[in-house]
């Protein structure tokens, strides 16, 4: 079978089994992964790895991009967010290296499994968010995991080399921090210094996309000839574009073309490029490598450390327990980036075939585990 039409095979698939799941509350990425490992299982699927892998990684490229460009950074004001979101992956990660070690394995593979599933996924969680009705456990929850996503953009970027040695990390994290901040700041001072290249990037709509998917590609550039790798230039093009709605004109163009472009990305992300990532996730799985012990692991580990780093704090600030539990439940979502991780680990020979099929299986499980505890916890105390 010709790799494109096992890709579109997949898709359609996927996307029948999604339209029902998603009326439960259910991200659509669960259907995919599923559809995935199960044509892994029955097909094989290294005949077909080059081709899917390159266009797996251009949607990985694209999504990193979204994740920077939609970022709610105005969002993240004072130091709660930031302690919340810190402290979920902190405890997340250290219970999990922990647990990994004590089962013998090797420290750049409990690193890099530590570190995917101490992610909380921003997409999920805006998903989840739309049926609560408390606006501050929304906000806390919006805002930590967008903390969450300049964590694992960091990681990302670590791995990028294929080493994992902690003169390699701190050498690496260093420069990605750095990077981070700079793309998230700088928007606003060039365009508060060079008022002339307001009047060319939003001009019309098309040259704000020119600018946009410019930037994307040429960041993209930038930090692969850098040795961060190519997906945290993504991520840096979309802080970069995120900041310039921070532009204030009278015609109020900056808003509105950061708007539009938002929505139409977003429309294409849901539609065609996520659907293929996350089927190239499964496909890429193989059920056989599938481990129960380490699976049983990541979860729970996973589980307890974002219900407890970040549902103990979220209590503490909001002065009620159950709206800490609902926020600690929030946040045990995985998604996108730990997938993107997880696939950049593998082909650099990081992880086993074995680690990554049984980490998209706990990525997995927390799906269905976050929509379902959220409400039975509703439907327990009334919230």
């Amino acid at each position: 079978m010709d790799a494109i039409v096992l890709m579109a095979l997949t898709y359609v698939i996927g996307r029948a089994i999604a339209l029902p799941l998603e009326k439960k509350g259910f991200s659509q990425i669960v259907s995919f992964i599923a559809v995935g490992l199960i044509a892994s299982y029955v097909l094989g699927i290294d005949a077909y790895y080059t081709e899917l892998k390159s266009i797996a990684m251009f949607s990985a490229a694209v999504l990193m991009f979204y994740v920077g460009l939609s970022a709610d950074i105005e969002s993240v004001k004072g130091a709660s967010p930031v302690i919340i979101g810190v402290a979920g992956v902190v405890t997340t990660f250290t219970l999990t290296y922990l647990a990994l070690t004590t089962l013998g394995l090797s420290f750049t593979r409990a690193i890099v499994l530590s570190i995917s599933i101490s992610n909380t996924a921003t997409e999920v969680v805006g998903a989840l968010l739309l049926s609560l009705s408390e606006g501050d456990v929304r906000a806390i929850a919006s805002s930590a995991s967008f903390i969450d996503d300049i964590i694992v953009a960091i990681a990302i970027a670590t791995i990028a080399s294929g080493e994992i040695a902690p003169p390699s990390i701190v050498a690496k994290s260093i420069p990605a921090t750095a990077l981070i901040a700079i793309s998230m700041l700088m928007p606003k001072e060039l365009l508060k210094k060079y008022k002339g290249v307001a009047k060319v990037v939003f001009r019309s709509y098309r040259n704000f996309v020119i600018t946009s998917m410019s930037a994307l590609f040429s960041l993209t550039i930038a930090s692969y000839v850098a040795g961060l790798g190519p997906l945290i230039g993504a991520y840096l093009a979309g802080l970069v574009i995120n900041g310039f709605k921070e532009h204030r004109d009278p015609m109020i163009r900056a808003s509105v073309s950061v708007g539009k472009f938002l929505e139409d990305l977003n429309v294409f992300l849901d539609t065609t490029l996520v659907p293929l990532f996350f089927s190239y996730a499964g496909l890429t799985a193989s059920v056989m490598h599938f481990d129960a012990l380490l699976f049983l692991t990541l979860l729970t580990t996973g589980l307890i450390g974002k219900i407890i780093g970040c549902g103990m704090p979220s209590a503490i600030l909001l002065k009620n327990l159950v709206k800490g539990l609902k926020v600690g439940t929030i946040m045990v979502a995985r998604g996108s980036l730990d997938a993107v991780l997880l696939s950049s680990s593998l082909s650099l020979g990081l992880i086993y075939l074995s680690d990554y099929s049984t980490a998209i299986a706990a990525i997995l499980a927390t799906m269905f585990f976050t929509p379902l505890a959220l409400s039975m916890i509703g439907k327990q105390y009334g919230l």
